[in-house]
Formats: C-alpha cells, sequence, structure tokens
C-alpha cells in the first residue's frame, strides 16, 4: 500500500470536520458541534454526501416546529449551511445541498404600546413642575 491509501484508510471520514471545527473559536466550536450533532441525528447519518436538498428543507421544518426563536433556528440552519459549504471547500461534495434555503422570518417584537403625544408629554412635565 502506498502512503496515500494507508493514509485514507486511517483517517475517519469526517476527519475534515474535526479540523474545522478547530479552526474556530471554543464558544463557537461548542455550539456548531451540538448543533452538527442534531443535523445528523435528525437525518439518521453522518454521510454528507448522502445529504440531499430535501433533507435540508425538513431540517428547517423541524427547527421551525421546535423552537419558538427565529434567531434559534437560524443559528442552527447557519451550521448546517456552513458544514456543506466546508463540505464543498474540502472537496467531499460538489456543491452544496443547503444553497438558497432560507432562515427563518424574524418576527418584529414591537409593544403594542402608543408613544404619548408631544400634548402628553408637556402635560407630564408640567405637573412634575408644578410639584
Amino acid at each position: 500500500m502506498n502512503e496515500v491509501a494507508i493514509r485514507l484508510v486511517e483517517t475517519p471520514p469526517n476527519a475534515w470536520i474535526d479540523s474545522w471545527l478547530n479552526s474556530l473559536t471554543d464558544k463557537t466550536a461548542k455550539a456548531y458541534a451540538v448543533d452538527i450533532g442534531q443535523f445528523f441525528e435528525f437525518v439518521g447519518h453522518e454521510d454528507v454526501t448522502a445529504i440531499s436538498r430535501s433533507d435540508c428543507h425538513d431540517f428547517k421544518g423541524f427547527l421551525m416546529e421546535r423552537y419558538s426563536k427565529p434567531a434559534t433556528v437560524n443559528r442552527k440552519l447557519c451550521t448546517m449551511r456552513c458544514l456543506l459549504l466546508e463540505a464543498v471547500r474540502y472537496g467531499i461534495i460538489s456543491s452544496s445541498p443547503a444553497e438558497g434555503i432560507r432562515g427563518a422570518e424574524r418576527q418584529d417584537h414591537y409593544s403594542s404600546t402608543k408613544a404619548p403625544s408631544e400634548e402628553e408629554v408637556r402635560a407630564m412635565l408640567a405637573g412634575i413642575e408644578q410639584d
């Protein structure tokens, strides 16, 4: 066996993921590792060459049902997209099946309470000045 063949046999199939995670900050790497584990558990395998666009869409649907905060859904989708883009960069797959999959729509969390009018503010200030 030549050296390249030996290296391929000895290298775990997803060693590139560990290499990629090790290039990130500790906090980011830990969060990505959890999200990647959740994604692999959802699709039922760790073979990125077998991940389909349908898997990515279904994962988004799963996240949207499970998590109420769009920011959480979007972070996990971002991790999935980054994972698959890294797989492209490492030459594992030719294109990302997650390309074009958008994040969850963010909800505006504005209060329905109206701000006081200018007249109301003047009245409040006048009340303070009289005391």
